[in-house]
């Protein structure tokens, strides 16, 4: 029986002595840097607080659960009943993937590594591609080229580290532009540009490959979009020629600018001047207002092109229509020859009916010259009776036959300009209703040279109903 209480009270002497020995170190960790960013120099730091609670001294050191972290091995010495404060460094393995990572550290002593304490480090690696975001400032009317433009970056540091000295490239088709940013963990800062785009660039959206660097790390390599806004600028170009008969006018409208323009031209013409122009390209519309005709043009110019009108008025065809005119009136003139005749019927009625009718034949030598031998012939419906109460001109002869009265006066001659009428009266067979036509009168003479020439007078109708 005392053997059995002497074992239980020697093993009992043991758990408590293996007690006192392992809290005879005590640690307490404090992150300093616990979120780093993949890759070589990258290092987790804490600030570890070690106190050595034994009745020695004791020769301490420390090393992570996970040997694929490299640490600032070494070793100190810390007196009874003293602390010490050093700083462990943790190196993540090579390729490491961006995560959350717990290492349990343990602090022990060299010469019994039974005594030691252990403390959980978490350690967050983060993505290179989160670190930061960044977004594009500048006016909603975009990059005017021509112009210095001010353009904003704006940088959001998205982890809670201090990065210091990033370095921004931005390289697009309209600029090449880098600069230097310093972030505070979190924190949110601008940079200001002011690119120069160059004339020429045509509006629209153009990519911009943004860079971003830091401690020899690419944190940020993205596609954005840049709008360059509108330029307006057309120049116009007018030429005018003017000849005796034609006038060419040619408007030709450059743009100078990067977008297109919608464009507009007006001509006005008279009527006159619209029946002898012609246009290429035609108007688009043409409108009319008071007498004036105005041609409206409505196009558009793409950049570096351009557009041409003319507007061609030519009065050729007018003064050959003009001399095409005289010719024919001096023709028919001469064709007519040098004697006029003229012939008028006045109608006496009855009610609505015609019962008599005079009839009057003017002659007129229209030339400077006199001719003769004049024979003028008429003849008389087969409705109207035989004539009488002639004027001052007898006729020659008065025959009748199926188709009517026919009557034929002798004038020897006639002067130059000299006019002679012959009149007589004429009763119908009945009362006539209605129409009825007298013929013409032909008159034959010898004018110069004795040539013989003829002329008529067209034939007249009446009406009982005028």
């Amino acid at each position: 029986m005392k053997k059995i209480f002497f074992f239980m009270s020697l093993i009992f002497l043991v758990l408590l002595f293996s007690g006192l020995v392992n809290a005879q170190i005590s640690a307490s960790v404090s992150p300093v840097k616990d979120i780093i960013l993949p890759g070589q120099g990258e290092k987790a730091i804490f600030e570890v607080n070690i106190t050595n609670n034994g009745i020695s001294s004791d020769m301490i050191s420390y090393i992570p659960s996970d040997l694929g972290w490299e640490w600032n091995t070494k070793s100190f010495e810390i007196p009874s009943k003293n602390s010490k404060t050093i700083m462990v460094e943790l190196t993540p393995p090579k390729n490491i993937k961006p995560g959350i990572y717990t290492v349990n550290l343990k602090v022990y002593s060299v010469i019994d590594p039974k005594i030691k304490d252990i403390n959980p480090v978490v350690i967050n690696v983060v993505d290179l591609n989160n670190v930061i975001t960044t977004n594009f400032v500048y006016s909603t009317e975009g990059l005017i080229p021509g112009k210095q433009n001010n353009l904003k970056l704006e940088v959001q540091n998205n982890v809670k580290l201090s990065l210091i000295n990033i370095h921004i490239k931005l390289n697009s088709k309209i600029f090449s532009l880098d600069g230097y940013v310093d972030l505070e963990p979190n924190g949110k800062k601008a940079i200001e540009f002011f690119p120069d785009v160059q004339n020429g660039i045509i509006k629209g959206s153009y990519d911009v490959n943004l860079i971003a660097t830091y401690d020899n790390k690419i944190i940020a390599n993205e596609i954005k979009k840049m709008d360059v806004g509108s330029v307006k600028n057309v120049q116009e170009l007018k030429k005018e020629t003017s000849g005796l008969l034609v006038k060419q006018l040619s408007i030709t409208r450059i743009n100078n600018g990067n977008d297109d323009s919608e464009e507009m031209y007006l001509h006005k013409l008279s009527l006159v001047q619209k029946l002898f122009t012609t246009t290429d390209p035609g108007p688009s519309f043409i409108e009319k207002s008071s007498g004036v005709y105005t041609y409206k043009w409505y196009f558009q110019i793409k950049p570096t092109e351009s557009y041409t009108i003319n507007v061609r008025t030519n009065y050729t065809n007018l003064v050959v229509i003009i001399i095409a005119l005289i010719v024919i009136i001096l023709l028919v003139i001469y064709l007519r020859g040098s004697l006029t005749v003229g012939k008028r019927v006045l109608s006496v009625k009855k009610g609505n009916s015609i019962v008599e009718t005079k009839v009057l034949i003017s002659l007129k030598n229209r030339s400077r010259r006199r001719i003769k031998d004049i024979r003028v012939i008429d003849r008389l419906p087969r409705s109207m009776q035989a004539p009488y109460a002639y004027g001052s001109v007898m006729p020659v002869s008065s025959k009748k036959d199926e188709k009517g009265y026919l009557l034929v006066w002798n004038i020897k001659t006639m002067g130059p300009a000299e006019e002679r009428v012959i009149s007589y009266r004429v009763k119908a067979n009945k009362p006539i209703q209605g129409m009825i036509m007298f013929p013409n009168v032909l008159v034959r003479y010898k004018a110069k040279n004795d040539r013989i020439s003829t002329a008529n007078s067209g034939s007249v109708s009446i009406s009982s109903k005028l």
